[in-house]
């Protein structure tokens, strides 16, 4: 029964011009390919993947929040790629990018939000700049203590002393 809704919802809003269907097809298209490419290892193929969703929810005609999470999404996704090719600072800016648009849509303190924060933290660490790799993830941990302090325990955050 909800599903049904769901579909008539979505009839509607196609039907207005919030996002085409062909659009939405697309969009679902390179989603599950950067999916498919990131599981498999093929990290250059994957930021190729990527920097084409972000073009995409760049020129999306949905509603502006709606837009904006997807350029958010195509964001951390394409830092994500960056950084498992080791590119760093690439991944650094892209994060950093990420976290306004995370905020504009989310709000200051949500999952999102932690979560670019830790791999903002994460890049620093792997550039061996540790002050800032330790701020960050403590950011992070805080903002998720807060949000979710029944799940607390299972976040297990490694950590390496030099």
């Amino acid at each position: 029964m909800k599903l049904h809704y769901i579909r008539v919802i979505l009839c509607i809003l196609l039907a207005v011009g919030w996002c085409s269907c062909e659009e939405q097809k697309t969009w679902e298209r390179v989603t599950e390919e950067f999916v498919l490419l990131y599981e498999k290892g093929q990290f250059e193929e994957a930021e190729a993947i990527a920097r084409e969703r972000l073009d995409i929810a760049k020129v999306d005609r949905s509603e502006e929040k709606e837009k904006n999470i997807r350029i958010a999404s195509a964001m951390f996704d394409l830092g994500n790629a960056l950084l498992a090719q080791n590119k760093c600072e690439d991944a650094l800016k892209m994060y950093q990018t990420e976290l306004d648009f995370a905020k504009k849509v989310f709000g200051e303190q949500s999952a999102d939000v932690a979560s670019t924060l830790g791999m903002i933290g994460f890049c620093y660490y792997k550039m061996e700049d540790f002050t800032p790799a330790l701020s960050f993830v403590h950011q992070s941990l805080d903002m998720y203590k807060k949000l979710m302090p029944e799940h607390i325990s299972l976040i297990k955050v490694p950590v390496y002393v030099r």
